[in-house]
């Protein structure tokens, strides 16, 4: 597959978005106090914004949200996932981000990162 590359205010787009998304999701299933908790769990363990570090290692993301939600954590990206698809109008399916963000290749990474740059990329600034 090949992933063209993507322009660092586009990916700065992506990455706002993308946070804002999660932390909707949290904030409206968990509270408040909780996304806190939570962006700063992430920080602390992956040593850089947790946004960031999803976009550089889907994988180490992955890992931590399943410590963070546990069992939880299919049900946590589903939410996820329809928050994303009610926002934007779109019909993405949970099962596949998952494996995509569990998936250690270069090939999921890229996938994964293709379809945050469909969602959250620039040309797609108007939310439904």
């Amino acid at each position: 597959m090949n992933f063209i590359p993507v322009k660092e205010e586009e990916k700065a787009v992506i990455l706002d978005k993308l946070r804002e998304t999660f932390r909707e999701v949290i904030a409206s299933s968990m509270g408040s106090s909780v996304c806190e908790v939570v962006d700063f769990y992430f920080r602390m363990n992956l040593g850089k914004e947790p946004y960031e570090a999803l976009w550089d290692n889907p994988p180490a993301f992955f890992d931590i949200l399943q410590r963070v939600f546990g069992s939880g954590t299919e049900i946590f990206v589903r939410l996820l996932v329809d928050g994303i698809n009610r926002k934007y109008g779109l019909r993405y399916d949970a099962e596949v981000f998952m494996k995509l963000m569990g998936d250690k290749n270069e090939e999921s990474k890229t996938r994964f990162r293709e379809i945050l740059r469909r969602i959250f990329g620039s040309r797609n600034l108007e939310v439904k």
